[in-house]
């Protein structure tokens, strides 16, 4: 959530937008399943789900925007103000430009084609991706590489927290839960 403002996704399309006056349904332009969102303070979000699907919504309106391919994608984060990095179901590692539509395409330090399932800003503004066997995926920023990292378990992990502090949590299958006690620290279950 962005301030007092949030926004909820999931199937066919469906989104919820947290105010003021609580959730309240939202029409999104997806037919689709929708899998992640991520907000800036100002509250414009960019969405990702399946086929492919992106759509920047700032000011209540929506632009789809084009993927370089199909690809079930699982998660998004912003890097800055105008760029954000979406992750997905066959390794994918995009960065989008947010101002206007560009996406490059990162390559994975693994290339296997295991699922990333979502990504988290850090503290010291690098982005971590984490899914299928542990895998984790540390993004640059400044070098535009990525790097593989590391976590301690082999379990598929399904979603990430990064506080701005670096505290950090990710949690997997069978009640896998890891956790960072900030930058830096040794990631533990």
């Amino acid at each position: 959530a962005a301030g007092h403002r949030g926004i909820a996704v999931g199937r066919q399309g469906t989104a919820y937008l947290f105010g003021p006056e609580g959730w309240q349904a939202i029409e999104t332009p997806f037919e689709g399943d929708l899998n992640g969102v991520a907000l800036r303070p100002d509250g414009t979000a960019v969405v990702v789900g399946s086929e492919g699907a992106i759509a920047l919504n700032a000011a209540d309106a929506w632009e789809m925007l084009n993927a370089p391919a199909p690809a079930e994608l699982r998660g998004v984060a912003w890097v800055d103000e105008t760029t954000a990095l979406i992750v997905g179901a066959g390794e994918e590692i995009w960065l989008l430009d947010t101002t206007d539509g560009a996406i490059i395409e990162i390559e994975s330090p693994v290339g296997r084609g295991f699922a990333l399932n979502a990504v988290a800003r850090d503290a010291d503004g690098t982005l971590l991706a984490v899914g299928d066997r542990g895998l984790a995926v540390r993004y640059d920023p400044a070098s535009g590489e990525a790097e593989l990292v590391r976590l301690g378990t082999a379990r598929e992990l399904n979603g990430l927290h990064i506080s701005p502090s670096g505290n950090a949590m990710a949690v997997g299958e069978r009640g896998t839960i890891l956790r960072r006690m900030g930058p830096g620290e040794r990631w533990v279950e």
